[in-house]
């Protein structure tokens, strides 16, 4: 594998990478980068940026191949804040932020898996009177569909969450019900222009979990329970005076939430209490704007601002010991912003993207920069991911491995 480190790489349509090149971002004409999803069910890649167009892309081995690019309006200065693929595969929902009035913030496209190409189906209106109350992220700042299991969904019907400035004439979080061709909403919430940030629903359940700054009383979190056309207030948790959460992001398991707010980002249970005394959180150094669990639930990736020094930040949570530990560094730029980061459904790539000229760098997590001193005897497993302590011999072979990186073996 030469240098050990495998990074997607090229220009604005079709790029492959070898393995001695050294160079790793995909270059979109976007502007900066504000939101990425990455398909469930294949390597499709959405993303969405500050020139009014978001792209859908395919990751393939180490090729990367654009196949559409969408503008949503002719409207001046339009930021797409949010992209978010359907739980079937077959929908993308786009938030941005709107002029006054002049278009629709929320659309939603259907994607054709034999052309390839999406297709906008239908789109909602802000007010006319509707102002922007924060400078950040007005707007629809974020969204995310329900999953497949979503209790007593028809098989015909899936739900949309929905937060930001733009919902009601204010700001606000609404769950919009869809069918193949309408957008229609099943239950608002108003917060008389309190900031909201995030939106993330606990999968195959009906609770979402929203964040912002002091959105009922001082709780900068609260989790939703919907029931029919009613939402109700589950947990609430206040864990800042002045900080906003920016990004939320559930356990694969489920039995966490992880969250970033202001320079900091916080495990917590996923009724919202502290994991251990005091809570679990770590300090990264500038604003988190971005945090994502890996497939397996042991890692988790976050994107901050500039401040940080290094932008790019993968923790490793052990929920045993009650421990994050920074087990991968990156640096993206002394001046730019990481505004969004991810893995890839299978947790073989990471990726982030943010103001530095639309750069979208995706890297092979097999290959990365995780170093085998990062981590303790219980963090070690076998290739069957059952977990060991300290090193192991199979049929002669001593292997030392964790579900990242085989880091040497010896036979």
């Amino acid at each position: 594998s030469g240098g050990g480190k495998y990074r997607v790489a090229g220009g604005s349509e079709n790029s492959t990478l070898h393995v001695d090149e050294v160079s790793d971002a995909i270059t979109v004409s976007l502007g900066e980068v504000h939101s990425i999803d990455w398909s469930s069910s294949d390597n499709y890649l959405l993303v969405g940026g500050d020139d009014k167009t978001f792209e859908l892309r395919k990751i393939s081995g180490k090729t990367t191949t654009l196949l559409d690019s969408e503008n949503i309006t002719s409207a001046d200065a339009t930021t797409i804040n949010a992209v978010s693929w359907s739980c079937t595969g077959k929908y993308v929902a786009v938030g941005a932020t709107p002029a006054t009035g002049d278009y629709p913030p929320l659309h939603i496209y259907s994607f054709d898996e034999d052309e390839l190409y999406v297709t906008e189906v239908t789109t909602t209106f802000c007010n006319a009177n509707w102002e922007c109350l924060n400078d950040d992220l007005c707007g629809i700042a974020d969204l995310d569909w329900n999953s497949p299991t979503y209790p007593g969904r028809s098989t015909s019907t899936m739900y949309l969450a929905a937060v930001g400035d733009c919902i009601r004439s204010s700001t606000g979080f609404a769950v919009y019900e869809f069918t193949s061709s309408e957008l229609s909403e099943t239950a608002t919430v108003g917060f008389a222009g309190k900031s909201l940030q995030a939106v993330k629903w606990k999968p195959a359940t009906s609770l979402i979990a929203i964040g912002g700054s002091n959105l009922s009383g001082t709780s900068d979190i609260i989790i939703y329970t919907l029931s029919g056309s009613d939402l109700s207030s589950t947990y609430v948790r206040n864990l800042s005076a002045s900080d906003i959460v920016h990004s939320l992001d559930w356990s694969p398991n489920k039995e966490y939430l992880a969250v970033g707010i202001g320079n900091n980002l916080y495990v917590l249970n996923n009724d919202l209490t502290e994991i251990k005394t005091g809570d679990l959180s770590v300090a990264c150094g500038g604003a988190i704007n971005s945090v994502k669990w890996v497939n397996h639930g042991r890692y988790i990736i976050v994107g901050c601002d500039s401040e940080a020094s290094n932008e790019v930040k993968v923790y490793l949570f052990d929920s045993v010991d009650e421990t994050l530990t920074l087990i991968d560094s990156i640096n993206y730029s002394d001046t730019e912003d990481v505004e969004i980061v991810g893995w890839s459904p299978d947790g073989s790539y990471k990726y982030y993207g943010g103001t530095s000229s639309g750069d979208v760098t995706i890297k092979d997590v097999q290959h990365g920069n995780l170093t085998n001193d990062s981590f303790k005897d219980s963090d070690w497993t076998l290739n069957n991911k059952e977990y060991v302590e300290g090193a192991v011999v199979v049929e002669d072979t001593l292997y030392l491995y964790d579900s990242a990186n085989v880091y040497f073996t010896i036979s």
